[in-house]
């Protein structure tokens, strides 16, 4: 196997390597490109298990939630359910701006 150190890079008393600085700003571009990689990949259409993941909330409560308006409702395509992530974002963006609004409205002090 090809690892970016060699043995004489680990430390006498851990466990842990220790990086050139070089090597580690390429492990560093590596990990960066991973992850937009993956995040270009993702759907921006999500089931209501997954937008309860994200949001870190239960399923039931989406559903509570869209029910009393604050959510936005869901897109569906016969019996299939989605939300737009991106809608979501925007509506939530929204909502609390109204609410931050609303709340310094009723308090003189900010």
């Amino acid at each position: 196997m090809n690892t970016p150190y060699r043995d004489s890079d680990r430390h006498p008393d851990a466990h842990s390597v220790v990086l050139n600085p070089s090597t580690l700003e390429a492990l560093c571009n590596r990990i960066s490109q991973q992850v937009a990689h993956r995040l270009s990949q993702e759907t921006p259409f999500l089931t209501r298990k997954q937008l309860s993941e994200r949001l870190q909330i239960g399923e039931r409560t989406v559903s509570s939630y869209v029910a009393r308006g604050r959510l936005p409702k869901p897109i569906r395509l016969g019996r299939t359910v989605r939300w737009d992530w991106n809608e979501v974002k925007s509506f939530l963006r929204t909502t609390q701006t109204k609410r931050v609004r609303k709340h310094r409205n009723n308090h003189p002090n900010y």
